[in-house]
């Protein structure tokens, strides 16, 4: 949500949202009014490495990122938003371009649940630097790993400031 207009305060208005500035100002109260934004870019940043086809009896890794990913990625589609996803290894495996519509949201769940990584081990800072690099535009990022990796989290930091 972000902050679009002040108006005049009218019945029925949530008195949390009263501008008391700006109803100071003029003698009678004023209401600010939000919006939420539209037009998302929801990037899935998924590790497809050997660890991630460890599991117990109730499934691997992987099932459990491709399903969160598939919630994810619909929800987006459902709230008209575009989704993209990198997935990685300890290198780059794959990266699918940010696109709107419920094909390309199944596009990514299939590419997850098909995709053999060429790496054995697990690199997220590749992943990051990646994704700075080729995102440009803000976006909302969910990292799907088991985190067997070290040395990522200077890199995290770095991603996270120039986000916001």
């Amino acid at each position: 949500m972000s902050f679009k207009e002040v108006r005049e305060y009218a019945a029925g208005d949530d008195i949390r949202f009263i501008d008391w500035n700006v109803s100071a100002r003029f003698g009678h109260p004023y209401s600010k009014i939000f919006e939420e934004e539209r037009e998302l870019t929801v990037m899935l940043i998924v590790d497809i490495s050997n660890s991630s086809l460890f599991g117990t009896q109730y499934g691997f890794k992987r099932d459990l990122a491709t399903e969160i990913a598939a919630v994810l990625a619909f929800s987006a589609v459902s709230n008209g938003d575009k989704v993209g996803a990198i997935f990685y290894s300890d290198k780059m495996e794959m990266y699918v371009p940010p696109k709107k519509g419920r094909q390309h949201a199944l596009f990514i769940v299939r590419e997850i649940l098909s995709l053999e990584a060429k790496g054995k081990s697990t690199r997220l800072n590749t992943a990051l630097k990646y994704f700075t690099n080729a995102i440009k535009q803000s976006s909302i990022a969910f990292i799907l790993s088991d985190f067997i990796d070290s040395n990522y989290e200077d890199t995290l930091r770095v991603v996270g400031k120039s986000m916001t």
